[in-house]
């Protein structure tokens, strides 16, 4: 019967092992047991042994409801009330009338919109917990806090200005009914504060927090420029400290797509925990892909490049794209190659490498000059016209294919992937003249 928990409340089976049943737990389970019971309590020696230990858990429930005392058994399994007369049996195990259940938090997770380094991260905190979690008033002028604590977060608040106490506004559900400091004063109300020792989000509760109920509360911070969490971070958690205690929970971590459809096209999701296992991505290409438009010997060659990264580049810093091993075109050496944008009225369009490219013959080299800023996550896609060589390579001159760098960042460079177009298409242009 007890291998189910159909009848009582879930968990039931959990919290017999630990010796944390409620008294609901104890009047069902009796509910449960008084048909192996009998109704009176009359001749407890000649009782078989289930009908007494059935008839003293009664006993027990009854008391404690009534709040009278607790039976238990004493020398020769007799019924004993235990009561403040009674006090002296050091053997006996009394009702404190001070019982209260041991504080869980029932549901922890963290959502962040986004995994990659250096950027702006939304953070949505969802819990619950089996009791309800407030300050206690002592008297009418005196209360006793109590403070919930996200710790594990050293990597996300790497802002050069976020200084200890450094005061960080929320939003969800329940920002209103946490503050930054103990007395709640209405400007802190919204507010958590900073612990930059020990790497944790600090927030007062000023009103009670439902329990069995999902709470929800939301901040900002910054992603680790290089996508690597801060020795220090350890495992994410939720605690409770002060007029209630709930030991720390660990904080189930998920990362949204949202703003990153480059990343999560290429898989970058499942990247590197960073700040307490937060999935942040380390700088690098989401994007490389490089396709041509002829195959024709001497043909005007329209190359389509799209191109996505984790980390944002920026013009001032004179960042550059690098494509290399674009080999044997019969263009001449050029500053000022047209380039185009298939999404140039689009947001990020042409602003972001101008109009022009640098190109060189010589290892096939073109350079595209960062002139606006690419945010992490934003894919780009740009064409410009090399002439075809007058023959195919010869095997040993073919290199091993169009790579891709970014110069003046840390960002590790790859092989493009390639798309060739079919050798079978009917209609080709050729200098600007229609083959067919």
């Amino acid at each position: 019967m007890l291998d189910s928990d159909s009848v009582f409340d879930a968990g039931l089976t959990e919290r017999i092992r630990k010796g944390r049943m409620s008294l609901s737990d104890c009047t069902l389970l009796y509910e449960a047991l008084r048909p192996f019971g009998c109704d009176a309590y009359s001749d407890e020696v000649d009782a078989s042994w289930p009908v007494t230990v059935v008839n003293e858990f009664k006993k027990a429930v009854d008391a404690a409801r009534g709040n009278s005392g607790w039976h238990v058994f004493g020398p020769g399994h007799k019924s004993l009330t235990h009561s403040a007369a009674s006090a002296s049996d050091p053997e006996r195990v009394f009702f404190s009338g001070l019982e209260v259940m041991r504080g869980e938090f029932t549901h922890c997770s963290l959502v962040q919109t986004s995994p990659l380094p250096g950027a702006d991260n939304t953070l949505t905190l969802s819990f619950s917990s089996n009791v309800a979690i407030g300050p206690s008033h002592l008297d009418a002028t005196t209360s006793l806090p109590t403070k919930l604590i996200l710790s594990g977060l050293t990597s996300l608040f790497s802002r050069p200005n976020l200084e200890q106490n450094t005061r960080v506004a929320l939003g969800g559900s329940v920002a209103q009914h946490l503050s930054s400091s103990h007395s709640a004063a209405a400007q802190d109300l919204g507010f958590a504060s900073w612990d930059a020792e020990t790497g944790s989000l600090v927030a007062f509760v000023s009103d009670t927090l439902a329990p069995d109920a999902t709470h929800m509360l939301s901040f900002s911070a910054l992603n680790p420029p290089d996508g690597r969490s801060d020795p220090a971070d350890g495992e994410l958690c939720l605690e409770a400290r002060g007029a209630v205690d709930i030991a720390p929970a660990h904080v189930h971590t998920h990362a949204k797509s949202a703003g990153t459809e480059a990343a999560g096209r290429s898989g970058a999701g499942a990247g590197a925990g960073a700040g307490g296992g937060l999935a942040v991505i380390p700088p690098r290409f989401l994007v490389a892909r490089i396709k041509q438009g002829s195959l024709f010997p001497g043909a005007e060659n329209r190359i389509a490049v799209s191109v996505a990264l984790s980390c944002g580049l920026r013009g001032a810093q004179g960042q550059r794209l690098v494509l290399s091993g674009l080999l044997g075109s019969q263009t001449p050496d050029t500053d000022k190659l047209p380039i185009q944008y298939e999404d140039a009225d689009a947001e990020g369009g042409s602003a972001v490498f101008g109009t022009e490219a640098v190109w060189r013959r010589v290892g096939g080299v073109l350079e595209l000059r960062v002139v606006g800023d690419l945010e992490g996550g934003r894919e780009v896609r740009l064409s410009f016209v090399l002439c075809n060589p007058p023959a195919p390579l010869p095997p040993e001159e073919r290199g091993e294919g169009v790579f891709i760098a970014a110069a003046g960042a840390a960002v590790e460079g790859r092989r493009m992937d390639p798309e060739v177009p079919s050798a079978e298409r009917k209609e080709e242009v050729r200098g600007g003249a229609e083959v067919v």
